[in-house]
């Protein structure tokens, strides 16, 4: 038996057989044949080459002279097992995000996951609250709109620092991901999209002032977790539940403050016991709708990842290609996404028939035979000011019922 069938037999995912030989290297370098050499961090030695196939899957591992040896082996491999596997403790990991509307309450799912306003939101003077029209909200002068809150995920220790750090980072991705498309108006796009200065207006007693600034933002000491578990928090609102029928029909534009879905625990506990295979797509297309939101009110850019969303749970070709055409037999993507929409998407009949709108316009835009700005004029008829907003409230709609259509 190799190691790589040994990593294998101990449940071990090539993500972590390659973190493993990362954490117990001194660096990596990239060879020309798909191959990648791991050195001792002491004197340079090659530990082992990790050898991927054309579809970037392992498929074989070179040992270097300290790991040839089958009790070597065992004990490397039962090293790495226990830093994925083992019980190393807990600890909480936060992020600060941004939400249309202020989020007036503490939202605890399972131990697992928070969300929770700044309990110290950072003051700012008058001249960086301009459009406040309430003379006591300028009193107070507190940061937003946008306003920031807190994420955090709690999440398992391993003496793997990489495992650690890629486990808690995909954790915080994950939830937000979730909420971006389980909660209207919570997220806005991150304030901090470069490491570049931008030039700003501040109001200053003695006039106007141009400043180059970096954008971010912090959460103050007091609000970060040190702990293993969540702390108690003097924070005694729960934010409320939005209670009409439809959540994702109500205009949240005119709510005081974040709104969560009435189910909104069911769909967490759906997602949180999914098959990891249906689990890591559902993500996949988690992280592209969040990508076009934050690309709104740019429908050419947009398009693409609403319609990349839906086709990361669109059934995958197992069949050889054609050895004449090249194609895949069976059917075709246009007809596997309209499917989809059909089987997950409930509309009123006077605007069903747009659900076969999206996909041609993405292949429109994707294939380089339409531009919306340089085809269609200011004032063309074509222009349509409610596709956008419908695109993705219709990808919205069919990611949430193909959850719940799959934990039925």
């Amino acid at each position: 038996m190799n190691i790589l069938e040994r990593f294998r037999n101990e449940g071990i995912q090539d993500e972590d057989i390659i973190r493993s030989f990362q954490h117990s290297s001194g660096g990596y370098s990239k060879n020309k044949d798909r191959s990648y050499s791991f050195n001792l961090p002491s004197n340079q030695t090659l530990l082992a080459v990790l050898r991927f196939n054309e579809k970037g899957k392992l498929h074989k591992i070179d040992l270097g002279n300290n790991l040839l040896s089958k009790k070597a082996q065992i004990e490397f491999v039962q090293t790495a097992k226990e830093n994925i596997f083992g019980n190393h403790g807990y600890s909480i990991h936060h992020r600060v995000l941004f939400s249309h509307k202020p989020l007036r309450g503490l939202f605890l799912w399972k131990d697992k996951f928070r969300i929770r306003p700044c309990l110290n939101l950072s003051q700012v003077g008058k001249g960086l609250a301009w459009g406040i029209e309430h003379s006591n909200e300028i009193e107070q002068r507190y940061l937003g709109p946008p306003y920031p809150f807190i994420i955090e995920v709690k999440t398992r220790k391993s003496p793997n620092n990489i495992i650690q750090t890629d486990r808690l980072l995909a954790e915080l991705d994950c939830y937000q991901w979730l909420l971006g498309l389980l909660v209207s108006g919570l997220l806005e796009a991150p304030p901090v999209t470069h490491n570049t200065p931008k030039w700003v207006l501040l109001m200053k007693p003695t006039g106007l002032e141009y400043h180059l600034a970096y954008e971010g933002f912090n959460a103050h000491e007091s609000d970060i977790e040190n702990g293993e578990n969540f702390s108690a928090l003097n924070i005694p609102d729960i934010p409320r539940h939005y209670q009409e029928v439809d959540y994702y029909n109500h205009l949240w534009v005119k709510d005081e403050e974040v709104l969560l879905p009435a189910n909104i625990e069911i769909s967490f506990e759906l997602f949180d016991k999914m098959e990891t295979k249906r689990r890591n797509d559902f993500t996949r297309a988690l992280y592209w709708y969040n990508v076009g939101k934050r690309l709104y009110n740019q429908e050419e850019l947009s398009i693409v990842p609403f319609a990349t969303a839906i086709e990361c749970l669109l059934p995958v070709a197992t069949s050889q290609p054609c050895s004449l055409c090249g194609k895949q037999p069976g059917d075709g993507p246009t007809k596997l996404f309209n499917e989809f929409l059909k089987n997950h998407l409930d509309l009123p009949d006077n605007i069903d028939h747009l659900k076969k709108s999206i996909y041609p316009k993405r292949s429109t835009i994707v294939h380089g035979t339409k531009a919306l700005q340089p085809d269609n004029s200011f004032f063309s008829i074509f222009n349509d000011s409610t596709s956008e907003l419908a695109t993705e409230s219709f990808v919205r709609r069919a990611l949430i019922k193909w959850l719940h259509d799959e934990g039925i």
